[in-house]
């Protein structure tokens, strides 16, 4: 474990108990584009159709949604 985890460790382990945690700048962001477009259908074309991703809990990148793994393409192609 690098320095920079052992350290969030240290710090969020008593923010645990409140519900609170500290996280990098980048992972803050990535939260934040979530957040804008939790509501919005993430889409792919392939072959002049459009394609909805496939989202699910065990089916991500992190953070949970903001960015998808290619399963969620594979997915959605094979549901067609």
């Amino acid at each position: 474990m690098g320095w920079k985890k052992v350290v969030l460790s240290l710090i969020n382990t008593p923010l645990r108990s409140l519900g609170a945690r500290v996280v990098p700048h980048r992972e803050y962001q990535q939260m934040e584009l979530l957040r804008e477009n939790i509501d919005k259908p993430s889409t792919f074309e392939l072959g002049g159709r459009s394609y909805r991703q496939f989202a699910h809990n065990y089916n991500c990148g992190w953070p949970f949604l903001a960015s998808a793994t290619e399963r969620s393409v594979e997915l959605a192609i094979a549901d067609r």
